[in-house]
């Protein structure tokens, strides 16, 4: 079933799916080959053949969901196909071992054997074939880990629970002879991220990769439900300045460019915690749960910070500004979402009108005096000279 639905995503062209889809099918063949290496005795019949194709084929498709995987969680989270060879030298490495382990075992029994009466038994160096296939499960778990800074809660659940199960299950597996759990692990595994593909699909604006509108409305209003005058949140909402200037003299594409910049910086300069949508056409909206107006106005300045762009040095067609407004959600006054955003939009409209009258200056390039900025600089993750070059943006404030 998840192949078949599989084909009937949108973006089943794109690299993450195609990683998906191989995740699907080499699972598939791994509950055959597990049912195949299960018809055991009966050595007058054709079972023993069964059984040892079954067994060669496990063995050997057991490294390869591992590999698939670790190449799923690269592609989340590596834009540079350079990034995504480097895994794939990684997987080649533990598979050729296998392969060849595979074929000795054929012979000397290091994996398993199967007597004459066709009965399978584990080989005294059976549980190698688990420890490899453990190592691209810990890389992509280890990569992840690294990386979550970059990822949203859910997704980074998901990347961390697939390989949590198989490994679980090689555990028991490896102490319970007889007992088959390592499919399972992989199927429900499979049903997670499977899930977090449609949340994201249903719910991620598809040029940015943030949260849509829809996502932004339920959230709002969960959070709006459960505020109290004692716990509440807070949420800017930010405007890029002179967007539809930029489209017209550049064209769409350097319009979708600076969204998908600007969105990348953002995420980039708000904690994990954080929420972060995409309101409509080049506004954006982040909530908090920052509940005092000292606390809104301390993460505002450290955004403002992290989004100072270098554009006396930057080789860049166009500058980004933004306008925003900031409001910490009065609980007592019991605002529905979209008065809240109402208010929101006004203070972000009169930021704008107040920009406008001042008079333009180019501006400074700070030194990264700011603690705030040196740290964030130094965690950010260096994937490509694309990463430094746009994630800072100017705020002319």
């Amino acid at each position: 079933m998840l192949l078949i639905e599989s084909f009937r995503y949108v973006d089943r062209n794109t690299t993450n799916h195609k990683l998906y889809k191989a995740l699907i099918f080499t699972a598939l063949v791994l509950l055959i080959s597990d049912t195949l290496g299960r018809l055991d005795g009966r050595p007058d019949t054709v079972f023993p053949i069964l059984n040892k194709t079954g067994n060669l084929i496990l063995y050997i498709v057991n490294q390869l969901v591992p590999a698939f995987w670790l190449l799923y969680v690269g592609a989340q989270i590596y834009t540079d196909k350079k990034d995504l060879n480097k895994l794939g030298y990684i997987i080649i490495a533990v598979f050729v071992v296998n392969i060849a382990l595979v074929i000795v075992t054929q012979f000397t029994g290091f994996y398993y054997y199967i007597d004459e009466n066709n009965i399978y038994h584990r080989g005294r160096y059976n549980y190698v074939a688990y420890l490899l296939a453990a190592v691209p499960l810990i890389a992509a778990a280890a990569i992840a880990i690294y990386n979550r800074k970059n990822l949203e809660k859910k997704q980074f659940m998901a990347l961390m629970l697939f390989p949590a199960l198989p490994i679980a299950c090689y555990i028991i597996q490896a102490f319970v002879y007889g007992l088959s759990l390592t499919t399972f692990g992989i199927t429900i595994g499979l049903l997670i991220v499977y899930s977090d593909i449609q949340n994201r699909a249903i719910f991620t604006d598809y040029l940015t990769g943030v949260y849509n509108r829809m996502r932004l409305e339920i959230f709002l209003k969960e959070k709006v439900a459960y505020a109290t005058p004692s716990k509440s949140f807070s949420a800017i909402m930010l405007d890029i300045n002179n967007f539809k200037a930029i489209n017209d003299k550049y064209g769409h594409d350097a319009g979708d460019e600076i969204l998908k910049r600007a969105a990348k910086a953002l995420r980039n300069c708000i904690s994990r915690d954080d929420f972060l949508a995409r309101f409509g056409g080049d506004e954006f909206v982040i909530v908090l749960d920052a509940a005092t107006d000292n606390q809104l106005k301390n993460r505002v300045d450290s955004i403002v910070d992290c989004l100072t762009y270098y554009n006396s040095t930057a080789e860049e067609r166009y500058q980004i500004e933004f306008s925003m407004g900031y409001k910490v959600y009065d609980a007592k006054a019991k605002l529905s979402v979209s008065d809240f955003e109402r208010e929101l939009d006004l203070l972000m409209y009169a930021h704008k009108q107040e920009m406008k009258k001042r008079p333009p200056k180019r501006p400074i390039i700070p030194l990264l005096i700011n603690v705030f900025y040196s740290e964030y600089i130094n965690s950010v993750p260096f994937h490509s000279a694309d990463s430094i070059l746009f994630l800072p943006i100017v705020f002319a404030l």
